[in-house]
């Protein structure tokens, strides 16, 4: 328990310095030129990527408990059963440099996992189409849509309105282009978390050793 709980900490913390700084850079360099509201634009991207980064943090102990017996296992296979059972138990026995190894292999499976729970491909595009909800969209395009619909399906006209407008929404090429931007950053988000996982490792390692010399 003592090593999950030094491992979750020291994972949540990275994570959420890294979050905390990715929100702020993102926000800042948001295109003025493609949004008719940009503050409304800029908060809701905002509360996105908070929720993003609650999502990680809350899966990082999970992953932790998830991966750690797995790699110890699979470095000491003659103790499998006494690992999974004890990771602690584990941890004394590998020495300081086994015990870095052991946090740098973890490092890469928790930077890889958060990296598909950001899903970057399709978080983008979720993100910028909820960021920019139709109604501030152009007028004309609303206007558009209402004429179609109704000439179409008066029965549906309300339902039916609300889809051209997401269909418009999607297609604009605006659109396209904040996703696109978007999915630059959050290309960077495993990157930065697992580099910054590898630079940080010796904190790991020392709150380790120093929960086993407190017990």
């Amino acid at each position: 328990l003592a090593v999950t709980n030094a491992l979750s900490d020291y994972y949540e913390n990275i994570v959420d310095q890294v979050m905390a700084t990715l929100t702020e850079e993102i926000t800042l360099s948001a295109p003025h030129s493609f949004i008719t509201s940009f503050r409304f634009f800029v908060h809701a991207l905002r509360d996105h990527l908070n929720l993003m980064r609650s999502n990680l943090l809350a899966s990082i102990r999970p992953l932790v408990e998830s991966n750690l017996p797995v790699i110890l296992e699979h470095k000491n296979t003659a103790h499998q059963h006494t690992l999974a059972a004890n990771p602690d138990a584990a941890i004394s026995t590998t020495g300081l440099s086994g015990l870095t190894e052991d946090i740098l292999t973890l490092n890469r499976h928790i930077g890889n996992q958060l990296g598909l729970i950001v899903n970057m491909d399709e978080a983008a595009d979720i993100i910028i189409n909820q960021s920019i909800p139709a109604s501030l969209f152009d007028e004309h395009v609303q206007q558009e849509a209402a004429v179609v619909v109704v000439s179409r399906q008066r029965w549906r006209l309300s339902n039916s309105k609300d889809q051209h407008i997401q269909q418009q929404q999607e297609q604009r090429p605006e659109s396209k282009v904040l996703s696109n931007w978007l999915r630059s950053w959050l290309a960077e988000i495993e990157h930065i978390i697992s580099v910054q996982f590898d630079e940080r490792v010796q904190d790991a390692t020392q709150s380790i050793l120093e929960d086993f010399l407190l017990d």
